[in-house]
């Protein structure tokens, strides 16, 4: 809750090595890949969400062993030149301290494009009929229907639902849906409305007698 905005998502960024912890690299990249994304995805589409992107390197190739410039001294020996010899003197950076290559860098990339348009790809939604205020205040969008029915016969009340014929005759949102979504709503709406009416005839009747 403490990181929820009322305009857009939160989006969160998290590299996590496969074998250690983390460590200034780890966070370093989290922090660059939470700029390059953040600049592209419309996170205003969806506000009061999370979301949250994990990054792990599951496997990569084993470390090469450095190729060394080697000579011929005077006693016809292989020796190494002293620059070489310096820069292999360097210490090797293990664990969190690692730097990650470039290779894991540009596929954790493509990895992560791939991983958030599949995400909205497979975007549900859950739809309340006649929700309650905290509900509609955390809502992502909000719609009302009213529709006039006809149809119906009296006479026949056992198919009463399969001839009733319902005209939108009223609605008001709020909030970002695309076309399919708005097709979803409408027919849960009507469909609600078609139980309402009953429930309403019924309330009739018994007040009648």
């Amino acid at each position: 809750m403490r990181d929820e905005l009322t305009d857009s998502a939160t989006f969160q960024v998290v590299v996590s090595p496969l074998d250690n912890v983390a460590g200034i690299p780890t966070k370093a990249l989290a922090t660059e890949f939470k700029a390059l994304f953040e600049s592209v995805l419309l996170l205003h589409r969806h506000p009061r969400t999370l979301i949250q992107l994990v990054i792990q390197t599951t496997s990569k190739p084993p470390t090469a062993t450095p190729t060394v410039n080697l000579s011929l001294n005077r006693g016809g020996s292989a020796t190494a030149s002293e620059e070489e010899q310096q820069k292999h003197r360097a210490p090797l950076l293990l664990g969190p301290d690692a730097p990650f290559t470039f290779a894991e860098i540009a596929v954790s990339i493509n990895a992560s494009t791939l991983a958030l348009i599949d995400a909205v790809r497979r975007l549900t939604f859950s739809v309340l009929v006649d929700p309650s205020p905290e509900e509609e205040r955390v809502a992502h969008s909000c719609h009302v229907y009213a529709f006039a029915f006809s149809g119906y016969n009296p006479m026949n009340p056992a198919d009463a639902e399969s001839e009733l014929a319902a005209q939108l005759v009223y609605y008001a949102s709020a909030g970002g849906t695309s076309a399919k979504q708005r097709a979803e709503l409408f027919t849960v709406a009507e469909e609600s409305s078609k139980q309402q009416l009953g429930y309403l005839r019924d309330a009739l009747r018994t007040q009648d007698v």
